[in-house]
């Protein structure tokens, strides 16, 4: 899809155009959906070295995840887990 939309340049990076930009799915989400990934952004940018980082980035993303309605396959694919 992102190729659909962008093109690649040199060094293997996608260059997007901003009037295709709006063909992409942003889901909507209820106020309860979107809480918990404020909540832990705002503690990620709070304190940046927090040993929690990690833990809270693998939420907001499983979140994120979940709003898409994605599959383990698309998951595996984003995440870069080709097995």
């Amino acid at each position: 899809m992102v190729l659909n939309i962008g093109s690649i340049i040199r060094g293997g990076f996608v260059r997007f155009i901003a009037q295709y930009m709006g063909t992409i799915p942003i889901p909507s989400a209820t106020a309860s959906r979107k809480s918990p990934i404020i909540e832990h952004t705002r503690a990620i940018l709070a304190d940046p070295d927090s040993p929690d980082v990690p833990r809270l980035e693998a939420e907001i993303n499983n979140l994120v995840y979940e709003l898409y309605d994605l599959t383990d396959q698309e998951i595996n694919i984003i995440e870069g887990k080709n097995g």
